[in-house]
């Protein structure tokens, strides 16, 4: 049974090009993008991916487009 106070945050959408994928989002006119910003896991002496801390680098352009109080969240692996 899900939990009252549950919310949904967002979907993530792994991207090959993101110019592509924020150009089209913005040319169908629905959506708002914050700054786009880069995730580097040299930055965070706490990261972890499910559970684990990584034994790779990870570099990661992200960028979120807000749809209504929908979230999506463009990832592109560099």
């Amino acid at each position: 049974m899900v939990p009252s106070n549950w919310k949904f945050h967002h979907v993530a959408i792994v991207v090959g090009d993101m110019e592509k994928a924020v150009a089209y989002y913005k040319g169908l006119g629905i959506a708002e993008f914050p700054p786009e910003f880069m995730l580097d896991s040299t930055e965070y002496t706490d990261y972890e991916v499910y559970g684990k801390t990584p034994g790779t680098i990870d570099k990661t352009r992200m960028q979120f487009a807000d749809i209504g109080s929908f979230r999506f969240e463009f990832v592109q692996p560099r």
